[in-house]
């Protein structure tokens, strides 16, 4: 279960990223659990398409595997870029 801090903020996300993924329906670490960190970066990028870029997506996935710093493991970052580059085409 990824953890939420004091304040609500999801693991490596900021104020403002969390509130992208409020603006795009996202709730919590419930939502982003369910979703995945590929859905939940195309629907923030649906409703931000300037600010969310492919370090949103690390972050998300990050914050699901409750990893610090730059985000998830090199070859993962690989994948999920590919998959989000798919489904945003």
């Amino acid at each position: 279960m990824t953890r939420e801090r004091r304040d609500g903020r999801l693991l490596n996300l900021g104020p403002e990223p969390s509130g992208w993924l409020r603006d795009a329906g996202l709730q919590g670490r419930a939502d982003l659990e369910a979703l995945g960190a590929v859905e939940a970066y195309r629907r923030v990028k649906a409703v931000h398409p300037g600010e969310a870029s492919q370090l949103l997506l690390c972050a998300l996935q990050a914050a699901l595997l409750e990893r610090h710093g730059n985000g998830p493991p090199p070859g993962m970052k690989e994948r999920l870029k590919a998959e989000a580059s798919r489904t945003l085409k």
